[in-house]
């Protein structure tokens, strides 16, 4: 089929699949602090969320329900077009491929399933994730300077929108050093500081936007609230009390205190991984909003709320540190055990394979296997900076796992092609 009827084809598809996945919102715990303006969370979803709400008041969830469907499914047809007249695949063939994209969309229980509708950053960071993905590969297919600038641009301001993306900063430093080879001395000295800045950018506008917003000077982390949540979970020992600053004693005591009462840590040791997911999954907010949060704000009750907010990350940050300090082993251990939940032997030998074979020909300027290499590179790094803290859920990792199993399909499919020519050659 030739390309004007089959973008034809596809915008058909797109709207029969918009109306028929369209659906009410769908709320979760962590909603309320998006739709609140939390200082906890960043300022993309938030600003978005106030914006429709400030249109229509009335209507404004199902707007963004409508938009994030629509987000994603354009994204999922950008690749797919992209994909499609790189490889040169026929009209089956991207159909599937793009029906695939699109299935965090659709209500499958073995998926994250109909993100759209979900009052979270999942449909939002998946379509943005999509576009990085397509821009890479325009980048590294000899497209213009606006493909790699995008590409850069969108990578370094996607953790305004979701902390976690700052897994795609090995992946733009990948790039970088993959493209400057042969390049000239000016280019060798502006690709780079232009990617630093951009990063650098993001993260001062989301800290510009917490300060002007909650009258605060800094925003915090998390990165203390997820350590200690850990340790609550996976460990009832007490730390050794050197490790801990002394006003975060008493606290960490008393909420091992209200785990061990609410038998939320007994249960945990010793589960199976696939059990240990889905138990963190249902409980962790309990643990960090119901333990976790109101303790440590306690001894700032004084303070106005957004002072609060950040002193308590500045202890939940201490306490964390000391507790990784303690018991770095053990850290480790768990760290290794929550990736492997989600990333059994198999599949890291599968992805080790990817990315040395893919690595060894996108040197030789192959543009598609350097963009496997890059996608495998950037679910590596998911992994392991969400596994570094908790059990690895599907929902933190699904942007992309998809995009890498896509990827191996497709090198698969172009080793079959390649051995295929070579045997007819004969």
């Amino acid at each position: 089929m030739r390309e004007k009827p089959f973008r034809v084809l596809l915008a058909v598809l797109d709207a029969a699949l918009l109306l028929a996945l369209l659906r009410g919102p769908r709320f979760f715990p962590d909603s309320a602090s998006y739709l609140d303006g939390s200082l906890l969370r960043p300022p993309a979803y938030p600003l978005l969320l106030g914006l429709l709400r400030t249109l229509s008041h009335a209507h404004g969830l199902q707007a963004l329900c409508l938009l994030q469907t629509a987000a994603v499914l354009a994204a999922c047809a950008w690749l797919t077009l992209e994909l499609r007249r790189r490889l040169s695949l026929g009209a089956p063939s991207s159909l599937v491929l793009h029906l695939v994209l699109a299935s965090p969309l659709l209500p499958l229980p073995v998926l994250t399933g109909s993100v759209g509708c979900a009052v979270l950053t999942e449909a939002f960071s998946y379509a943005g994730v999509l576009c990085v993905a397509a821009l890479l590969l325009r980048a590294l297919a000899g497209g213009s300077a606006r493909d790699e600038r995008g590409f850069i641009a969108l990578a370094a301001f996607l953790p305004l929108l979701r902390p976690q993306f700052l897994f795609l900063v090995p992946v733009v430093a990948a790039y970088v050093l993959l493209s400057l080879r042969g390049a000239d001395a000016r280019r060798r000295v502006v690709l780079p500081l232009f990617a630093l800045a951009l990063f650098l950018a993001g993260d001062l506008s989301g800290r510009l936007y917490h300060a002007a917003r909650h009258r605060v000077s800094a925003a915090p982390s998390l990165l203390g609230a997820y350590l200690v949540t850990d340790s609550l979970y996976m460990d009832e020992g007490a730390p050794p009390a050197a490790a801990l600053p002394a006003q975060a004693e008493v606290l960490v005591r008393e909420a091992r205190e209200q785990v061990a009462a609410r038998r939320l840590g007994a249960s945990v040791r010793g589960a199976a991984n696939a059990s240990l997911a889905s138990y963190f999954e249902q409980n962790y907010n309990l643990i960090y909003w119901g333990v976790v949060m109101p303790l440590f704000q306690r001894p700032f009750a004084h303070l106005p709320e957004n002072e609060r907010l950040v002193e308590a990350d500045r202890l939940l940050g201490e306490t964390g540190r000391g507790l990784l300090r303690a018991g770095w082993l053990r850290q480790l251990r768990l760290s290794a055990a929550a990736v492997g939940a989600r990333l059994p032997v198999y599949a890291a030998l599968l992805l080790l394979a990817v990315l040395v074979l893919a690595g060894r020909r996108a040197l030789e300027g192959d543009a598609l296997c350097a963009w496997i290499a890059l996608v495998t590179l950037a679910n590596l790094c998911n992994h392991l900076l969400v596994g570094g803290l908790q059990p690895v859920l599907h929902r933190y990792v699904f942007h992309t796992e998809i995009l890498q199993w896509t990827a191996l399909a497709l090198l698969l499919r172009d080793a079959f092609g390649r051995a295929r020519a070579g045997s007819e050659s004969r």
